[in-house]
């Protein structure tokens, strides 16, 4: 009877904290993140990051971020809208393209105002195994558009 007891209070202590764990971490963040490809944007808006990226020697340090503000530049940068019903009147898109050489996933760490402007920090998430891999690959773009909700009027940092 009594090891009934202490097992119920495990689990439901245990139960609890994850409850817990997990609501925090949805409620942290005021934004959405998504990683697409390069399919997702029109050849107007791409076709001269790549050239830069390629310029640049494909340098894994290349980083770049736009702002969309509204409709209009939406258009010219999707070919196809990630995001449906997005309310530019209390949102705004970022979109971050960077250099890499991991394959790892990207997280939102933070979304949040910062002195001159809005600060995004995101992290690579390691994939865990049970042996030692590396995730390396060769230096190629990975994009990334980030939905926040709030409008942001001066600039983004983005910071991995």
């Amino acid at each position: 009877m009594k090891r009934k007891v202490i097992f119920r209070f495990q689990v439901s202590f245990l139960a609890l904290v994850l409850l817990i764990s997990f609501c925090c971490s949805c409620s942290a963040h005021n934004a959405i993140i998504r990683e697409t490809d390069a399919d997702s944007f029109t050849a107007e808006f791409l076709n001269p990051v790549i050239a830069e990226y390629e310029s640049c020697n494909s340098e894994p340090e290349f980083r770049k971020a736009f702002v969309i503000y509204g409709p209009e530049s939406l258009s010219e940068v999707f070919a196809a809208n990630p995001f449906t019903g997005i309310d530019f009147e209390s949102e705004t898109l970022v979109v971050f393209i960077f250099g890499s050489v991991s394959s790892a996933t990207i997280e939102l760490r933070k979304a949040s105002p910062a002195r001159d402007g809005f600060q995004i920090d995101l992290k690579y998430q390691k994939h865990l195994t049970l042996y030692p891999s590396g995730d390396a690959t060769a230096p190629h773009l990975r994009y990334v558009v980030i939905r926040i909700n709030q409008k942001i009027s001066g600039g983004i940092n983005v910071y991995i």
